[in-house]
This record gives C-alpha cells, sequence and structure tokens, in this order.
C-alpha cells in the first residue's frame, strides 16, 4: 500500500511556527538597512558584461565603455522590474489563498509575512531601478507617454468623420417627431462620430 505524502497539520504548524521565528530574524527593511543616499558610483557595470545581452555582437564593438556600463545598469532595471511584476502575481495567489482561512493559524499568519517580504523586495527593486536612471515603466507611464504624443503631435489625435449624407434644410420637415423644429428623421444631418482608437490600432 502506498504511503499517503501528506503532511499532518500539526507538523505544517511546527513548520509555519519555525518560518515565522526564522523570517524575524532574516527580513530586513530596505528603506531603513540599504543606504540609498550615497551617489551611485558610475565606474562600475550594472552587472557582469558577459551577461549582457550585447555582449559579443558588433553593437558592443562599437560602443564606448561608458555606454557598455550604462547598458548593463539599464538592463539590471529591467530584470527588476520584472521581479516586481512576478512578485506582485505571487502574492496576489497568496490573498486569493489565504483572505477566508483562520488567522490564528501560524500557516496563515507565514503567509502574511511571506507577502509582506515580496511586498518589501519590490520596494526595493523599485528604489534601485531609480537609482540606477531607469525611465518609468508600466502601464500609467506607457498610458502618459502617449498621451504626451498625441498633444505634440496633431496627427496622432483622434479624427472626426464626417457624414457622408448631404445636409439639408432645417426647415423642410413640417411632420411631427422631428429630432429638432423643423426638421424630419429622415432628413437631419448625421451626428459626426469620432474614433476612439488609438494610433496604430
Amino acid at each position: 500500500m502506498a504511503s499517503s505524502t501528506v503532511r499532518p497539520d500539526n507538523e505544517d504548524h511546527d513548520v509555519a511556527a519555525r518560518l515565522l521565528l526564522s523570517s524575524a530574524k532574516l527580513s530586513y527593511d530596505p528603506a531603513v538597512d540599504v543606504d540609498w543616499d550615497t551617489p551611485l558610483d558610475k565606474d562600475f557595470h550594472g552587472q557582469c558584461p558577459e551577461w549582457s545581452t550585447l555582449y559579443g555582437t558588433a553593437y558592443w564593438d562599437e560602443m564606448t565603455e561608458a555606454q557598455r556600463k550604462e547598458l548593463t545598469r539599464q538592463e539590471v532595471a529591467s530584470i527588476a522590474s520584472t521581479g516586481i511584476w512576478f512578485e506582485m502575481i505571487l502574492q496576489q495567489m497568496v490573498l486569493r489563498d489565504m483572505y477566508a482561512k483562520d488567522p490564528t493559524d501560524p500557516r496563515f499568519q507565514w503567509a502574511l509575512t511571506e507577502i509582506a517580504d515580496e511586498c518589501r523586495h519590490s520596494i526595493m527593486f523599485g528604489r534601485s531601478s531609480a537609482k540606477l536612471g531607469a525611465p518609468p515603466t508600466g502601464r500609467a507611464a506607457r498610458s502618459s507617454s502617449w498621451a504626451g504624443s498625441s498633444r505634440a503631435s496633431p496627427s496622432a489625435r483622434p479624427r472626426t468623420r464626417r457624414s457622408s449624407s448631404p445636409r439639408r434644410s432645417s426647415t423642410s420637415c413640417s411632420g411631427t417627431g422631428c429630432g429638432t423644429p423643423g426638421s424630419s428623421p429622415s432628413s437631419a444631418p448625421s451626428a459626426t462620430s469620432t474614433s476612439s482608437r488609438s494610433p496604430g490600432t
């Protein structure tokens, strides 16, 4: 007979309790434990040059050493932004799993501790990206960027379509139910419609 791999609840409670104690000792707050006021030393790469996406290519050979260092810093910031995205997904999954569970259970408390740790990680990654000089990312940044370009470029603004039907005199209607005084539904000009599509869609 095959043995069960499911651990008893009391064992899970003990594991969760040990994890809580460990987190209390090992967790740190990047807001106070990292010296964010120290100026960024741009004499160093953001990561090993060999890990860069352009290393070993003709583009890499054409770049100056300062450009290579800046590239590696921007690549690290991009990786950190991706890490934030994945950590937020994890936090959502844990919250959905735990939101109706017993808050006195050590497993519940450990889950919240894990979420808190992931929040601190994300804050650290975000502040690190800002320190590295990375541009804003995310949907809000893309939306504001598009809005700015549409204000700057008249061609990017939504266009107003004109009806192909000819305009008729507003005094040609003598019947009832007209949309405007003296006009009939059939003779009234069509309303203009504004396209809500974004450029390029």
